[in-house]
């Protein structure tokens, strides 16, 4: 038979807490208020939630993007989210496009690079 721990009495409160503390970091890092240094800051977490609106908030440095480009090198789900997200940046330098749509390894990803590059010729 299994044991059934107790859970502690504060558990609740800490997930309210923790819950509220992630809306909080996700409005700081999807508003066009905030900072580059904050949002470089913010791109340390780990939460994807959070590391989408870096990806998307006009704000966040081109090095920051280029980071979190290659720390989400897989094909599929999430990865290549996070990486059309970064392409359609109008943060990211012409020069990261050019890279991506000849790099990558997926070709929705590649297109998408291709895309925001002739979009950025028509601007």
């Amino acid at each position: 038979m299994m044991k059934t721990e107790a859970i502690p009495n504060h558990t609740s409160e800490l997930i309210k807490k923790y819950l509220a503390l992630l809306d909080e970091l996700y409005k700081l890092a999807s508003s066009t208020e905030t900072s580059s240094k904050v949002l470089e800051k913010l791109s340390s977490l780990s939460d994807s939630y959070i590391l989408t609106a870096i990806a998307l908030n006009p704000n966040t440095p081109a090095k920051v993007l280029n980071k979190l480009y290659n720390h989400h090198p897989g094909i599929g789900g999430t990865d290549e989210e996070m990486r059309i997200h970064i392409i359609c940046n109008a943060a990211l330098p012409a020069k990261y496009l050019k890279q991506f749509a000849e790099t990558d390894e997926s070709e929705v990803v590649r297109k998408v690079a291709i895309r925001a590059l002739e979009l950025a010729d028509l601007g």
